[in-house]
This record gives structure tokens, sequence and C-alpha cells, in this order.
């Protein structure tokens, strides 16, 4: 959306290659989780071009949920790249690893 190449595989994230880095993976699943719970973008608007400004922009201001589940989204939905958790950070967040709050890599 915001000019970004084309990624035909997940090594082409290579500094060399890209102008933009891993963190962008990590927004992006932000922007789909937020989707799956809301059913709208967090960056909506009724035209593309304010959709972009929002993208570049704008923080939404993220629902009335579960405090773990609002935390694992802020933290993707980072505006500064180099803030934002590694995938594999993701990977260890309580939202994600706690089975109290339905935790889909909780073992037991």
């Amino acid at each position: 959306m915001l000019r970004c190449p084309k990624k035909a595989h997940v090594t082409d994230t290579a500094p060399a290659r890209l102008a933009y880095g891993a963190a962008v993976d990590v927004w992006a699943v932000g922007v789909l989780l937020w989707e799956l719970l809301v059913g709208a973008a967090p960056f909506a608007a009724a035209t593309r071009e304010a959709t972009k400004r929002n993208v570049a922009s704008r923080t939404p201001p993220l629902p009335t949920w579960p405090p773990r589940c609002r935390a694992f989204v802020a933290a993707c939905l980072e505006r500064a790249p180099s803030q934002r958790p590694s995938a594999e950070g993701l990977l260890q967040h309580p939202w994600l690893l706690d089975p109290r709050e339905g935790g889909a890599l909780a073992e037991g």
C-alpha cells in the first residue's frame, strides 16, 4: 500500500533487496489480528488516499479487549519499527502462552 517492493520469499527481507525489514511483518500481524477481532481494518477511511494518510500518521485507539490481547496488538502496531517485538518475541507473548487467556500456544 505504501510503495513497498514485492516479497516473493521469506528471505527477501535482506536489507540489500528491500527498503524494510521484518518489523513490517510484525506490524502486518497486528493489522490482520485487528481485522479478525473487529471485523474492519484499523486504518480504514472513506478513500484510498485517506487510508494511506491514516496508515502513515495515525495510531488507532484500541478497543476494550482483554489487557494481554490489547498489549499484543499494541506491540505489533507500535509506530516505531525498532520498538516492535520480533516475530520470535511475539511467540513468547503471554497472550499466546497463557491458557487462562485462551492462549493458542499454551501447553496442556
